[in-house]
């Protein structure tokens, strides 16, 4: 359980951070290196499976670089959110969430 990578989800984030600034948390790999990425909530009244794929195409891109190097993360948050919500809310989600971004 020493990960390179840590995903946190924005609607707990301010919490998680403060706990990955613990001193019992500083000698993972992902807090060293500052690996560490902040993704949209996707379960907030019920699930967003908008967000769960927007989280995908992100997660993907960090994880698998060369594969996702085609994809633009907000070009395809909005595709998939005019798709499922017929807007392009990803403005709106970074406005109240954060962006999709490394963090630490």
């Amino acid at each position: 359980w020493d990960p390179d990578i840590i995903f946190l989800e924005a609607f707990g984030y301010d919490l998680s951070i403060e706990d990955l600034s613990k001193p019992e948390y500083q000698s993972l790999k992902a807090c060293k290196s500052k690996n560490i990425y902040r993704v949209l909530p996707n379960n907030y009244y019920g699930v967003s499976f908008a967000t769960e794929l927007v989280n995908a195409y992100f997660i993907g891109s960090v994880l698998y670089p060369d594969q996702f190097k085609d994809v633009n993360i907000e070009m395809k948050a909005n595709e998939i959110y005019e798709m499922f919500v017929g807007n392009p809310v990803y403005d709106d989600m970074k406005k109240e969430w954060g962006e999709l971004q490394k963090v630490k």
